[in-house]
């Protein structure tokens, strides 16, 4: 999962970016909780966008997927749907962030 990472900026570069991605996950999870408690279906679809590009980023095309249908339930007439997906959709991302700062950091 990190090669794409190292093929576009290099050892370092792949590291700092894995590492900004963990860093920002907390970040993220509050905004969409904080988006959620609005009922603001457009923030909250944004982090559902958001984390599928970073996931796109290192080729994990099954979250990526997960997420673009979060992100599409969120916009759309599905809201609950995608606000029910959400918690885990994060958990998998902390979890594939986390396994590339090791990667990273081996």
């Amino acid at each position: 999962m990190l090669a794409p990472l190292v093929a576009m900026y290099e050892a370092e570069g792949a590291r700092e970016l894995a590492e900004t991605m963990r860093d920002d996950l907390p970040r993220q999870r509050a905004d969409f909780a904080l988006a959620l408690d609005k009922k603001d279906r457009v923030s909250c679809a944004r982090v559902a966008h958001s984390l599928k590009s970073e996931v796109r980023m290192v080729a994990a095309d099954a979250l990526g997927h997960a997420l673009e249908s979060a992100e599409r339930d969120l916009r759309e007439a599905n809201f609950d749907e995608g606000v029910a997906a959400m918690p885990d959709l994060l958990d998998r991302c902390g979890a594939l962030f986390g396994k590339l700062c090791e990667a990273a950091n081996a």
